[in-house]
């Protein structure tokens, strides 16, 4: 015999399901922030690949930069601006052979593309 009536089992049923569809919709959001940033880091390393190709360079850390491009976009936009303003970088510093991006370098880029106003 339980020490609730109906209505209060009722109501702790109500709860405990609420919180489990709150947990699944929190999980489900979370696996689409992570496919989102997988696809935006994916076309990071794309973008650095064609500039490697275009310049004929090594970029040695470039998932690096790929993350830090993925982590600080909005969307796919802002993975060509600031890949478009390390490219140009790269041609205006001669740069050949493998190199290290600097982090910096990487940061100004990504807050260019962000400080666009695209509304």
């Amino acid at each position: 015999m339980s020490c609730f009536s109906g209505t209060a089992r009722q109501y702790m049923h109500h709860q405990i399901h609420s919180l489990h569809c709150s947990a699944n919709k929190g999980l489900k959001m979370k696996e689409g922030i992570n496919t989102f940033m997988e696809s935006v880091e994916e076309r990071a390393k794309m973008q650095l690949l064609a500039i490697e190709m275009a310049y004929n360079i090594k970029i040695r850390n470039k998932d690096d930069v790929a993350r830090i491009i993925a982590a600080s976009s909005r969307d796919k936009s802002d993975v060509l601006m600031a890949c478009s303003s390390i490219s140009t970088w790269i041609a205006r510093n001669g740069i050949s052979g493998e190199t290290v991006l600097p982090i910096d370098i990487v940061m100004q880029s990504m807050k260019a593309a962000n400080d666009i106003d695209r509304g």
